[in-house]
């Protein structure tokens, strides 16, 4: 039984391939949008992580106020706290511009109803991919 615990996939891992199963089944909004639950989650841990080690506490407290019930580090306002607690510049990498149009791809299906090609998911199944990997190598390996 401790044996199979240790290799169940991390939340965010499953519900990112859940996006690849479901951009398979040619579901390319429903991809797009749990690819993007997905990096919530890592994010969110990422964050609390980094929260963490804040001192005083009573600065935690102040900081994780503007990122209750929202983790996207796309966001502006969350790069820029991401960046000022772990020193690393995302907004500078390689697939942050592609993450940025992937953001907006996503706000656009929620918000709009947008339709999407098979192209246009897999471009953002790919470059969220690239960002948890990011996260993953930077805060839990």
């Amino acid at each position: 039984m401790t044996l199979l615990l240790l290799f169940q996939p991390e939340p965010f891992e499953s519900l990112y391939q859940s996006a690849v199963a479901w951009d398979q089944k040619r579901h390319h909004q429903e991809a797009v949008i749990l690819a993007q639950i997905s990096l919530e989650l890592l994010s969110e841990r990422v964050f609390n992580r980094l929260l963490d080690t804040v001192q005083p506490t009573d600065l935690q407290a102040w900081l994780r106020k503007p990122l209750d019930n929202n983790h996207n580090i796309v966001q502006e306002q969350n790069r820029k706290l991401y960046e000022a607690l772990s020193g690393n510049l995302i907004g500078q990498e390689a697939f942050w511009s592609g993450l940025q149009e992937h953001n907006t791809l996503r706000n656009d299906i929620i918000h709009r109803g947008t339709s999407i090609t098979a192209t246009d998911s897999a471009r953002s199944l790919q470059v969220v991919k690239q960002a948890i990997d990011y996260l993953r190598l930077k805060h839990i390996s």
